[in-house]
């Protein structure tokens, strides 16, 4: 509907990992827009794969309020003793069923959760568990948090962290789940490790200051005045 009415100029926020539909009317509606504002650079890519040129695309990375999350006194405590977290979606393309099954291989108990914010207030480790993922402001959250991150190495989860540095990335296979997951609980200063390094790169690219100035840079190039 912005497509067709929008007479001023049309910024389009593209935040799904799925491709772009091929269709003719989905190129139209495209067309239209003056710029595109990704979450991440895996989404530009998607966009480019459309037909979008990359001349119009801005990678805007998602934010974690760490203002709000320090006024609340959101911060985990971290101990080995906690279950692990991990989302309750029923969405095929998540792997609920996969984390469940591999946290009994590892034996370590893990929580579905439905509140991201309160749960990991107690949490060992956050497993992230997807097919397809745009970026992955669960795994942001986790990260400032002070919870050591396991994550697919899928689409745009693979720009928050670096492996063994800031988080841990996995296949979607059980075993290595649950190997990880030991690896987490097991290896002295690990979890330390990932939980400094996590916040550090919170700090480097997934603050409100960082979503704000990409996002009114974007819209500047979009009106000619930058």
């Amino acid at each position: 509907m912005a497509a067709i009415a929008a007479r001023p100029k049309l910024v389009v926020s593209r935040r799904v990992a799925f491709p772009v539909k091929r269709s003719v009317v989905s190129a139209w509606k495209y067309q239209r827009a003056c710029r595109f504002v990704a979450v991440s650079h895996f989404v530009a890519r998607e966009l480019e794969a459309a037909g979008i040129r990359r001349q119009k695309i801005d990678v805007v990375y998602d934010a974690v309020d760490t203002g709000s999350l320090a006024r609340s006194g959101a911060r985990c405590d971290w101990s080995a003793s906690f279950p692990a977290v991990a989302l309750a979606l029923d969405d095929p393309l998540k792997g609920k069923d996969l984390v469940r099954s591999a946290a009994c291989l590892a034996g370590i108990p893990v929580m579905l959760s439905e509140n991201l914010p309160t749960d990991l207030r107690q949490a060992s480790m956050f497993v992230y568990i997807t097919q397809s993922e745009g970026l992955g402001s669960a795994a942001l959250l986790a990260m400032e948090m002070g919870v050591p991150v396991i994550a697919s190495r899928v689409g745009g989860l693979t720009e928050i962290f670096a492996h063994n540095v800031s988080g841990i990335f996995v296949e979607n296979e059980e075993p290595k789940i649950a190997s990880a997951m030991r690896r987490i609980v097991t290896e002295p200063g690990l979890a330390e490790r990932l939980i400094a390094a996590g916040k550090a790169r919170i700090r480097e690219c997934f603050t409100c200051e960082h979503l704000l100035q990409g996002t009114l840079d974007s819209y500047r190039r979009a009106l000619g005045t930058a």
